[in-house]
């Protein structure tokens, strides 16, 4: 169930361009026309921001999680937010988050 007010740029594309700044040690906000800044993060870059700042983080290692989570999240490469159930796009997210704060 989506909180009320929930909105694509500020649930998801913020708060996964904090995480990639974090990650590389970017500041924020991270320049502009990179995958992970929001604004792109939500112009078609979603799954395939979550996707390569897992294996990043993972330091490419085979994981089962890892792979699964690609699997389902490819077929949501290159569209954008609008393109893209609320409900669903919040899924990812959620098992996004789960895996990339179980990584050490």
């Amino acid at each position: 169930m989506l909180r009320e007010g929930w909105n694509f740029h500020d649930d998801i594309a913020v708060p996964l361009e904090h995480d990639s700044n974090i990650l590389y040690g970017w500041p924020h906000p991270e320049p502009k026309g990179k995958i992970y800044s929001a604004d792109m993060i939500e112009a078609g870059h979603f799954a395939e921001a979550m996707m390569l700042l897992l294996r990043v983080k993972a330091d490419y290692a085979a994981r089962d999680d890892i792979d699964s989570f690609v699997k389902r999240c490819s077929a949501y490469a290159g569209l954008r937010a609008s393109e893209i159930e609320k409900e669903a796009a919040d899924n990812l997210y959620i098992e996004f988050k789960r895996i990339f704060s179980a990584l050490s």
